[in-house]
C-alpha cells in the first residue's frame, strides 16, 4: 500500500507559520553556513536542487557549468521530521543585478520574482516509497506526484548571508558572505509534515526564465533506527 503523505495546504499553518514564512526560512537556509541536514531537534529536512554558476572565464559572463547534474543526498531521518521540498523558487535581493531590469525596492524585487517565474516550469516533482531500496527503479516501489503549492510569495525577507556560507559562489548572482540582504521570493514548494517508517525517494527538476536547469534526488531513511546514518 502506498505510504499515506500528509501535505501543508496553502491556507494551513504548519508549527507557526505560513507557507509564505517556511520559503522565507528556506531562503535564509540557503545562505547559511550548513545546508546538510544534523539532525538537530525540531529541525525540518530542506531540499534544494543543483547550483552550479560559475564565471566562463575571469571577468567574463556567469553560465550553469553542470546544469544537467541534479543535486543528490541520502539522508536518514526520525517519523517526525517535516520535509521540505522546493520544487522552484526566483529570488532576488534589493541592488542584486538583473539582466532587465533595476532592482532598487521591494516592489522591483518582488516584480521580478514573479516574472522569473511565471517564465520557468516543473518538469518532475515526484516521491516513490521504496518498496525494494536496493533498486530506486524497481517496479514494486510506488510513485507519487508531489502535492506542491504554486505562486507563493514571500515579500521583505531579511537575510543574513552567513560568512561560511556554502554556497553564495554558487548562485546566479553571487552574494558577499556577511552582506545583510533584504528580498523577496516567488516559488512552487511542497511541505510533508512527516514520512512514516520507511525508505523513500523524492526527485524534483525544473527550467528557469532563461534556460537555467535545476533537480535534485534525495533517497530518505525514516525510522527510529534510521535516524544516524550508520558511517
Amino acid at each position: 500500500m502506498c505510504a499515506n503523505y500528509k501535505f501543508v495546504k496553502i491556507d494551513e499553518n504548519f508549527r507557526g507559520k505560513t507557507l509564505s514564512s517556511w520559503m522565507a526560512e528556506w531562503v535564509q537556509w540557503v545562505h547559511s553556513g550548513s545546508v546538510s541536514y544534523t539532525s538537530r531537534f525540531g529541525e525540518i529536512l530542506f531540499i534544494r536542487g543543483n547550483l552550479s554558476y560559475d564565471y566562463k572565464y575571469p571577468g567574463g559572463p556567469r553560465i550553469q557549468t553542470d546544469a544537467d547534474r541534479p543535486y543528490e543526498e541520502e539522508v536518514f531521518i526520525s517519523n517526525n521530521v517535516p520535509v521540505y521540498v522546493n520544487i522552484r523558487t526566483a529570488f532576488y535581493f534589493i541592488s542584486e543585478p538583473h539582466p532587465f531590469t533595476t532592482l532598487n525596492t521591494l516592489t522591483d524585487v518582488i516584480s521580478a520574482c514573479r516574472d522569473d517565474h511565471s517564465h520557468g516550469g516543473t518538469r518532475e516533482k515526484h516521491i516513490t516509497e521504496l518498496i525494494n531500496p536496493a533498486n530506486i527503479n524497481d517496479t514494486v516501489n510506488q510513485q507519487t506526484e508531489l502535492n506542491s503549492v504554486d505562486h507563493i510569495e514571500a515579500f521583505g525577507i531579511n537575510i543574513k548571508v552567513d560568512p561560511n556560507s556554502q554556497l553564495a559562489d554558487q548562485f546566479e548572482f553571487p552574494v558577499q558572505r556577511g552582506a545583510d540582504l533584504i528580498g523577496c521570493a516567488v516559488g512552487e514548494i511542497c511541505l510533508i509534515k512527516s514520512l512514516p517508517d520507511g525508505d523513500y525517494f523524492i526527485e524534483t527538476s525544473n527550467t528557469g526564465a532563461r534556460g537555467y536547469k535545476s533537480g535534485s534526488k534525495y533517497v530518505i531513511h525514516v525510522g527510529p533506527d534510521r535516524a544516524m546514518s550508520p558511517f
